[in-house]
């Protein structure tokens, strides 16, 4: 996961070049475990600063993960990872259009390839667990609620366990 990743050109390639390595090493209880990278990348908003448009995704986003890890292939059938984006303030200036054609058309950014259809996303996980990507954007038009809503809260401990039981 990776969020605000439009500022600048060395911070975003720094991130992309971390998230995209086959492996980091952590260290935990003076033990090195190495984390194998994940089968996809969130993007969670705000992906161009100040405002998106074709030229800014380009060259605050797209250039500096093709830097940090250029693609060995355009077959689809070997990309390493999916990506998915969650569009931020500054990725709906413009209307979302330029979010729409980096992100909902199948297209490579670095060793990445995008895989939504929507500005929002469900990914189905092990265990019967489901991953939503929400445009928190989209509830700006005016609606009305009549009744309460109350969202469950699981403690992270009680996920961490359930998913160890899979």
């Amino acid at each position: 996961y990776m969020a605000d990743t439009g500022d600048g050109w060395n911070s975003t390639s720094r991130m992309a070049y971390l998230v995209g390595k086959d492996s980091l090493t952590i260290r935990h209880n003076e033990k090195d475990i190495p984390l194998p990278r994940g089968q996809f990348l969130i993007l969670g908003g705000d992906e161009v600063y100040p405002c998106a448009g074709k030229q800014a995704y380009k060259e605050r986003l797209v250039n500096p993960f093709k830097a940090a890890h250029p693609r060995t292939s355009s077959d689809p059938k070997d990309d390493k990872a999916d990506l998915y984006a969650i569009p931020g303030n500054h990725d709906w200036y413009g209307g979302l259009v330029s979010f729409m054609r980096r992100f909902q058309q199948g297209r490579d950014v670095g060793i990445w390839r995008t895989r939504q259809t929507r500005s929002y996303f469900a990914l189905k996980l092990p265990c019967n667990l489901w991953l939503w990507g929400v445009d928190g954007n989209c509830f700006l038009i005016p609606f009305t609620i009549t009744t309460p809503t109350r969202l469950p809260i699981i403690r992270i401990s009680n996920f961490v366990n359930s998913i160890s039981r899979c």
